[in-house]
């Protein structure tokens, strides 16, 4: 198998760009993320794929709750704020709320959705986590940043 033919055409995927918030004990914290998706209608359920070897996998394990916030198209600078592993809100990089269910929403998100852990899988060099959405919050504006806008390359 030619890798560099796979690398291209593993390319050619649609990547959304995310910013994903979590709770390390009781400080919020956050990453980028371009790995998810929505998996089922009826409960609501998204999968999120995160670096085993990841700070975020950690926190979202042990509390047992995620955020994924949808940035605005053109907002590349705030997402580089978040290309730290989890770099922390509260440290001046980004604004925040918690919700309702304590979970950190980022505050410019276009939209963004809490969600409950409910089953992991491990996929070789990531952990996908399955949570159930219990809590949505819509922004102001509707196009939203992607990986191709930046012109970014999510790589080992």
């Amino acid at each position: 198998m030619n890798m560099n033919d796979v690398d291209r055409v593993l390319d050619m995927f649609p990547y959304g760009l995310f910013v994903v918030g979590s709770l390390d004990g009781d400080k919020p914290v956050a990453i980028i993320a371009n790995w998810a998706t929505q998996v089922s209608f009826q409960p609501p359920l998204v999968a999120l794929a995160v670096e085993n070897e990841s700070r975020m996998r950690e926190s979202i394990q042990h509390s047992r709750l995620f955020s994924i916030n949808f940035l605005p198209a053109g907002a590349k600078e705030s997402a580089k704020n978040y290309a730290r592993s989890a770099s922390r809100p509260d440290d001046g990089l980004a604004k925040y709320a918690l919700s309702k269910s304590g979970i950190p929403f980022v505050e410019e998100a276009v939209g963004s959705i809490g969600c409950k852990l409910i089953q992991t899988y491990q996929t070789g060099d990531h952990l996908m986590m399955v949570g159930e959405v219990v809590e949505a919050r819509v922004g102001k504006g509707s196009d939203v940043l992607t990986l191709k806008e930046t012109g970014w390359r999510y790589r080992q």
